[in-house]
């Protein structure tokens, strides 16, 4: 069991805890090349108590399971935009590699705070959207619009990993106007 060390406090009650051994096996893997592209994900899991736990893990890429392994986590009050910059000025500094990788990129949840504070410290990586807040996002807007049988929602969602599943943009375009086509007209939106 790896034991997190380095505690470091801000004001508002932040922690940020790193695991040595994880965080000295990305700073390696970042260095090799030859390896698929490597997944940082950030994501405030859960409130616990008076707290919120946001953790930031990476897939082995060296293990053809690729499995997920925690980096960094964070403890914290509050979800603000500042909290989250300092998090990942802090990230930033223990690992350079990241801001000049051309072999990183970023997944989150797409909250403003956070995706804000990831361009602000690294501009150039590329950032996604985790496709399981996607899904939700969108089953609670099949909800809204009242399209709640499980039938038709569970269509909507194997055309939504069908389409997740296309390996260029062009046929990720075609499909996507064929699902708009078929039903999606009534659930795509745009958001602001």
């Amino acid at each position: 069991m790896r034991v997190p060390l380095n505690l470091h406090l801000i004001n508002m009650l932040t922690n940020i805890f790193i695991f040595i051994d994880s965080l000295s096996d990305f700073q390696e893997l970042i260095e090799r090349d030859g390896l698929p592209t490597m997944c940082l994900s950030y994501d405030t899991t859960f409130e616990m108590g008076d707290f919120y736990v946001s953790v930031l893990t990476y897939r082995q890429t060296e293990f053809e399971e690729m499995p997920v392994i925690p980096l960094i986590f964070m403890l914290h009050i509050d979800r603000l935009q500042t909290i989250r910059e300092f998090f990942f000025s802090r990230v930033a500094e223990l690992i350079p590699q990241i801001a000049e990788s051309k072999n990183v990129i970023i997944v989150t949840d797409a909250e403003k705070a956070i995706t804000n504070a990831v361009f602000q410290t690294w501009s150039n990586i590329p950032m996604f959207r985790c496709w399981i807040h996607a899904w939700k996002n969108m089953k609670l807007h099949l909800s809204k619009i009242n399209i709640r049988d499980k039938s038709s929602v569970a269509t909507y969602k194997s055309d939504f990993m069908h389409l997740l599943l296309q390996k260029t943009e062009r046929s990720f375009k075609s499909l996507l106007a064929k699902l708009y086509l078929k039903s999606w007209n009534k659930v795509i939106y745009h958001s602001k």
